[in-house]
Protein backbone atom coordinates (compact mmCIF):
# COMPACT_ATOMS: atom_id res chain seq x y z
CA UNK A 1 0.00 0.00 0.00
CA UNK A 2 2.74 2.59 0.84
CA UNK A 3 4.42 2.14 -2.54
CA UNK A 4 1.03 2.99 -4.01
CA UNK A 5 1.18 6.26 -1.79
CA UNK A 6 4.59 7.60 -3.30
CA UNK A 7 3.46 6.64 -6.66
CA UNK A 8 -0.11 9.04 -5.83
CA UNK A 9 2.23 11.50 -4.30
CA UNK A 10 4.47 11.76 -7.11
CA UNK A 11 1.42 11.72 -9.80
CA UNK A 12 0.05 14.15 -7.99
CA UNK A 13 3.81 16.32 -8.60
CA UNK A 14 3.55 15.53 -12.00
CA UNK A 15 -0.34 17.35 -12.22
CA UNK A 16 1.26 20.13 -10.47
CA UNK A 17 3.84 20.73 -12.52
CA UNK A 18 1.50 20.92 -15.97
CA UNK A 19 -0.61 23.55 -13.91
CA UNK A 20 2.03 25.90 -12.74
CA UNK A 21 0.97 28.39 -15.39
CA UNK A 22 -2.50 28.66 -14.35
CA UNK A 23 -2.87 31.51 -12.03
CA UNK A 24 -5.45 30.04 -9.52
CA UNK A 25 -4.53 32.56 -6.71
CA UNK A 26 -7.88 33.27 -5.09
CA UNK A 27 -9.35 36.80 -5.64
CA UNK A 28 -8.98 37.44 -1.72
CA UNK A 29 -5.49 37.37 -1.84
CA UNK A 30 -3.62 39.81 0.25
CA UNK A 31 -0.37 41.37 -0.88
CA UNK A 32 2.61 40.91 1.43
CA UNK A 33 5.82 42.26 1.99
CA UNK A 34 9.09 41.91 -0.66
CA UNK A 35 5.93 40.12 -2.99
CA UNK A 36 6.66 41.59 -6.29
CA UNK A 37 3.64 42.72 -8.49
CA UNK A 38 3.42 44.14 -12.29
CA UNK A 39 1.36 47.66 -12.04
CA UNK A 40 -0.23 48.66 -15.28
CA UNK A 41 -1.97 51.68 -16.00
CA UNK A 42 -4.39 50.47 -19.39
CA UNK A 43 -3.42 53.45 -22.11
CA UNK A 44 -0.36 54.31 -20.56
CA UNK A 45 2.73 51.83 -21.09
CA UNK A 46 4.96 54.02 -19.90
CA UNK A 47 3.87 53.81 -16.47
CA UNK A 48 4.31 49.41 -16.40
CA UNK A 49 6.40 48.97 -12.94
CA UNK A 50 7.21 45.69 -11.78
CA UNK A 51 7.99 46.25 -8.22
CA UNK A 52 8.64 44.73 -4.89
CA UNK A 53 6.07 45.44 -1.62
CA UNK A 54 8.61 47.12 0.76
CA UNK A 55 8.93 46.33 4.23
CA UNK A 56 6.69 49.74 5.36
CA UNK A 57 4.00 47.42 2.96
CA UNK A 58 4.37 50.52 0.01
CA UNK A 59 5.49 50.10 -3.44
CA UNK A 60 7.19 52.79 -5.19
CA UNK A 61 5.64 53.98 -8.49
CA UNK A 62 5.98 56.64 -11.23
CA UNK A 63 4.54 59.91 -10.91
CA UNK A 64 2.89 59.17 -7.31
CA UNK A 65 5.69 57.83 -5.23
CA UNK A 66 4.58 55.36 -2.69
CA UNK A 67 1.41 53.94 -2.76
CA UNK A 68 0.64 51.51 0.56
CA UNK A 69 -0.65 48.35 -0.68
CA UNK A 70 0.01 45.73 2.24
CA UNK A 71 -2.50 43.38 3.27
CA UNK A 72 -4.97 44.62 0.51
CA UNK A 73 -6.22 42.49 -2.61
CA UNK A 74 -5.04 42.81 -6.06
CA UNK A 75 -8.25 44.55 -6.99
CA UNK A 76 -8.30 46.83 -3.66
CA UNK A 77 -4.60 47.58 -4.46
CA UNK A 78 -5.52 48.79 -7.89
CA UNK A 79 -8.62 50.77 -6.71
CA UNK A 80 -5.43 52.71 -4.82
CA UNK A 81 -2.82 53.11 -6.71
CA UNK A 82 -6.04 54.56 -9.69
CA UNK A 83 -6.98 56.96 -7.31
CA UNK A 84 -3.22 58.23 -7.05
CA UNK A 85 -2.94 59.22 -10.42
CA UNK A 86 -6.58 60.42 -11.00
CA UNK A 87 -6.21 62.77 -7.83
CA UNK A 88 -2.46 64.23 -9.18
CA UNK A 89 -4.40 64.63 -12.38
CA UNK A 90 -1.94 62.56 -14.01
CA UNK A 91 -4.25 60.45 -15.53
CA UNK A 92 -7.98 60.78 -16.09
CA UNK A 93 -10.38 57.55 -15.09
CA UNK A 94 -7.47 55.85 -14.94
CA UNK A 95 -7.89 52.08 -15.21
CA UNK A 96 -5.23 49.57 -12.96
CA UNK A 97 -4.30 46.00 -13.38
CA UNK A 98 -1.65 44.31 -10.83
CA UNK A 99 -0.45 40.59 -11.66
CA UNK A 100 1.75 38.88 -8.68
CA UNK A 101 4.55 38.00 -9.82
CA UNK A 102 6.56 36.84 -7.48
CA UNK A 103 4.92 35.51 -3.98
CA UNK A 104 7.67 36.27 -1.34
CA UNK A 105 5.24 36.58 1.55
CA UNK A 106 3.53 33.12 0.97
CA UNK A 107 6.20 30.31 1.71
CA UNK A 108 6.21 27.84 3.32
CA UNK A 109 8.95 25.12 4.48
CA UNK A 110 8.93 21.17 3.87
CA UNK A 111 11.31 19.04 5.63
CA UNK A 112 12.62 15.69 6.31
CA UNK A 113 11.93 12.64 4.25
CA UNK A 114 10.87 14.75 0.71
CA UNK A 115 13.47 14.33 -2.07
CA UNK A 116 13.65 18.34 -1.93
CA UNK A 117 13.64 19.79 1.54
CA UNK A 118 13.01 23.50 1.39
CA UNK A 119 11.25 26.14 0.82
CA UNK A 120 7.97 26.42 -1.74
CA UNK A 121 6.04 29.27 -2.50
CA UNK A 122 2.17 29.40 -2.02
CA UNK A 123 1.35 30.86 -5.59
CA UNK A 124 -1.78 29.52 -5.27
CA UNK A 125 -3.78 27.56 -2.57
CA UNK A 126 -1.94 23.64 -1.75
CA UNK A 127 -3.15 21.14 0.43
CA UNK A 128 -0.87 19.38 2.23
CA UNK A 129 -0.33 16.27 -0.09
CA UNK A 130 0.30 19.08 -2.85
CA UNK A 131 3.03 20.59 -0.84
CA UNK A 132 4.88 17.25 -0.66
CA UNK A 133 4.45 16.56 -4.07
CA UNK A 134 5.77 20.05 -4.96
CA UNK A 135 8.72 18.90 -3.16
CA UNK A 136 9.70 16.21 -4.92
CA UNK A 137 7.33 13.76 -3.63
CA UNK A 138 7.94 11.02 -0.22
CA UNK A 139 11.46 9.59 0.25
CA UNK A 140 12.19 6.04 -0.17
CA UNK A 141 12.21 6.41 3.95
CA UNK A 142 9.40 8.36 4.36
CA UNK A 143 6.81 7.29 7.24
CA UNK A 144 3.17 6.98 7.01
CA UNK A 145 2.30 10.22 8.59
CA UNK A 146 3.84 13.96 8.54
CA UNK A 147 3.24 16.98 11.17
CA UNK A 148 2.66 20.51 10.21
CA UNK A 149 3.49 22.62 12.59
CA UNK A 150 1.61 26.38 12.38
CA UNK A 151 1.98 29.53 14.54
CA UNK A 152 -1.34 31.00 15.78
CA UNK A 153 -2.07 34.68 15.75
CA UNK A 154 -1.54 34.48 19.61
CA UNK A 155 2.08 33.50 18.95
CA UNK A 156 1.11 29.46 20.43
CA UNK A 157 2.46 27.00 17.66
CA UNK A 158 -0.40 23.90 16.94
CA UNK A 159 0.53 20.96 15.53
CA UNK A 160 -1.19 18.93 13.09
CA UNK A 161 -0.65 15.19 12.63
CA UNK A 162 -1.62 14.24 8.73
CA UNK A 163 -1.89 10.37 8.18
CA UNK A 164 -0.15 9.82 4.37
CA UNK A 165 -1.80 6.64 4.58
CA UNK A 166 -5.41 7.79 4.18
CA UNK A 167 -4.68 9.27 0.43
CA UNK A 168 -5.25 6.09 -0.99
CA UNK A 169 -8.44 6.43 -0.04
CA UNK A 170 -9.39 9.69 -1.56
CA UNK A 171 -11.00 11.04 1.84
CA UNK A 172 -11.88 14.02 1.51
CA UNK A 173 -11.52 14.50 5.20
CA UNK A 174 -8.14 13.74 5.30
CA UNK A 175 -5.88 16.46 7.65
CA UNK A 176 -3.52 15.93 4.29
CA UNK A 177 -5.99 17.68 1.91
CA UNK A 178 -6.55 20.44 4.74
CA UNK A 179 -4.50 23.81 3.23
CA UNK A 180 -1.01 24.77 3.91
CA UNK A 181 -0.81 28.42 5.21
CA UNK A 182 2.12 31.01 4.84
CA UNK A 183 4.32 30.18 7.81
CA UNK A 184 3.68 26.61 7.99
CA UNK A 185 6.30 24.04 8.54
CA UNK A 186 5.21 20.15 7.48
CA UNK A 187 7.60 17.56 8.14
CA UNK A 188 8.01 13.95 7.17
CA UNK A 189 9.97 12.14 9.43
CA UNK A 190 11.93 8.66 8.78
CA UNK A 191 9.44 5.30 8.74
CA UNK A 192 9.78 3.65 12.54
CA UNK A 193 11.55 0.49 11.77
CA UNK A 194 11.82 -3.50 13.29
CA UNK A 195 14.02 -5.96 13.30
CA UNK A 196 14.34 -9.98 12.73
CA UNK A 197 17.10 -12.12 13.64
CA UNK A 198 17.93 -15.70 13.83
CA UNK A 199 16.53 -18.52 12.85
CA UNK A 200 14.40 -16.58 10.13
CA UNK A 201 14.57 -17.05 6.16
CA UNK A 202 15.53 -13.19 5.21
CA UNK A 203 16.49 -11.92 8.61
CA UNK A 204 16.51 -7.96 8.41
CA UNK A 205 15.18 -4.20 9.03
CA UNK A 206 11.41 -3.38 8.02
CA UNK A 207 8.90 -0.78 8.21
CA UNK A 208 6.61 -0.46 10.95
CA UNK A 209 3.08 -0.25 9.96
CA UNK A 210 0.58 0.30 12.54
CA UNK A 211 -0.05 -2.96 14.76
CA UNK A 212 2.28 -5.09 13.08
CA UNK A 213 1.88 -8.59 15.40
CA UNK A 214 4.88 -10.87 15.41
CA UNK A 215 3.60 -13.49 13.25
CA UNK A 216 2.81 -10.43 10.62
CA UNK A 217 6.86 -9.65 11.54
CA UNK A 218 7.71 -13.30 11.01
CA UNK A 219 5.57 -13.60 7.54
CA UNK A 220 7.79 -10.13 6.77
CA UNK A 221 11.37 -12.31 7.11
CA UNK A 222 10.05 -15.17 5.31
CA UNK A 223 8.74 -17.79 8.32
CA UNK A 224 11.22 -19.49 10.47
CA UNK A 225 13.57 -21.80 9.14
CA UNK A 226 13.06 -25.65 9.19
CA UNK A 227 15.39 -25.02 12.15
CA UNK A 228 13.77 -22.00 13.62
CA UNK A 229 11.03 -22.44 16.92
CA UNK A 230 8.37 -20.48 17.06
CA UNK A 231 8.08 -20.84 20.55
CA UNK A 232 10.15 -18.81 23.53
CA UNK A 233 10.01 -16.02 21.13
CA UNK A 234 11.50 -12.69 22.54
CA UNK A 235 12.00 -8.73 21.79
CA UNK A 236 15.24 -6.99 22.28
CA UNK A 237 13.02 -3.75 23.38
CA UNK A 238 14.35 -0.17 23.74
CA UNK A 239 13.30 1.15 27.37
CA UNK A 240 12.38 4.48 28.02
CA UNK A 241 15.49 5.78 28.57
CA UNK A 242 16.97 4.36 25.06
CA UNK A 243 19.96 4.01 26.82
CA UNK A 244 19.38 0.01 27.81
CA UNK A 245 17.50 -2.48 26.09
CA UNK A 246 15.68 -5.85 27.96
CA UNK A 247 14.18 -9.10 26.49
CA UNK A 248 10.77 -9.46 26.62
CA UNK A 249 8.49 -12.54 26.08
CA UNK A 250 6.27 -12.11 23.15
CA UNK A 251 3.37 -14.23 21.88
CA UNK A 252 2.47 -14.58 17.88
CA UNK A 253 -0.36 -12.34 18.87
CA UNK A 254 1.33 -9.50 20.47
CA UNK A 255 2.25 -5.98 18.48
CA UNK A 256 5.46 -4.99 17.87
CA UNK A 257 6.86 -1.86 18.84
CA UNK A 258 9.03 0.92 17.23
CA UNK A 259 12.71 -0.61 17.61
CA UNK A 260 11.92 -3.55 18.52
CA UNK A 261 14.40 -6.65 17.54
CA UNK A 262 12.62 -9.81 17.02
CA UNK A 263 14.67 -12.98 18.14
CA UNK A 264 13.73 -15.92 16.58
CA UNK A 265 15.72 -19.06 18.57
CA UNK A 266 16.39 -22.34 17.14
CA UNK A 267 14.50 -25.41 18.19
CA UNK A 268 15.77 -27.42 20.51
CA UNK A 269 16.69 -31.77 19.64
Amino acid sequence: MFRRLLFLIFAAGLALGAQAAEPAMPDDFRLGVLDQIEVNVVSFPDLRTVTRVATDGSVTLPLVGEVKVAGMTRAAAANAIAARYAAGGYVKSPSVRIEITDYQSRKASVLGQVNTQGLITLDRNYTGAESIARAGGLGAEAGETAVVVRQLPDGKSQRITVNLAELTGGSAQTEALLPVLPGDVIFVPRAETFSVVGAVNRPGNFRLTTQISVQQALAAAGDVTLFGSKSGLKVRRKQPDSTTTTLVAVTLDDILQPGDVLVVRERGF
